[in-house]
């Protein structure tokens, strides 16, 4: 069965969700030792884009397609090249706060796409919703990183 455009664009929210998730707990990890409130932070902003992943997926499945897994080769890659950067980069926490605010541009970005499409409106409701919270999320780190230099 082929996807329609609404399916795509959905799908794509999901997998930009879930990579972000991923980024954001390998954060934590690399952040727990040094900065355990930033890394706390990072941990919230995992399980939030988890969960949110988690509810578009059952409103993909409701449209009768399932979600894309993120590329585990790509995401391995990121995850490598996030570690070696840390390694030397004095100040790691900027780097990861840069990245995380490229995840939620990114997101914000590809629901406000998918709204475009035409799904039904719990959908356009959810795909809102994350909008909003990719736009808090990145104002609330350019605030953390104003305040950490």
């Amino acid at each position: 069965m082929l996807r329609d455009d609404r399916q795509v664009a959905l799908d794509d929210v999901i997998v930009a969700l879930e990579t972000a998730a991923d980024a954001y707990a390998d954060a934590f990890e690399l952040l727990q030792p040094s900065e355990p409130e930033l890394a706390s932070r990072f941990d919230m902003m995992a399980r939030r884009r988890s969960a949110a992943a988690a509810r578009l997926s059952e409103h993909l499945q409701a449209m009768g397609d399932l979600p894309s897994e993120p590329d585990q080769d790509l995401s391995t890659l990121d995850t490598v090249v996030r570690h070696l950067r840390a390694q030397f980069v004095t100040a790691e926490w900027d780097e990861l706060i840069s990245e995380a605010v490229a995840h939620e541009e990114e997101i914000a970005a590809k629901a406000e796409l998918a709204v475009e499409t035409g799904p039904p409106d719990a959908v356009v409701a959810a795909l809102n919703d994350v909008a909003e919270e990719a736009r808090q999320t990145i104002a609330a780190l350019r605030r953390e990183r104003s305040e950490h230099e």
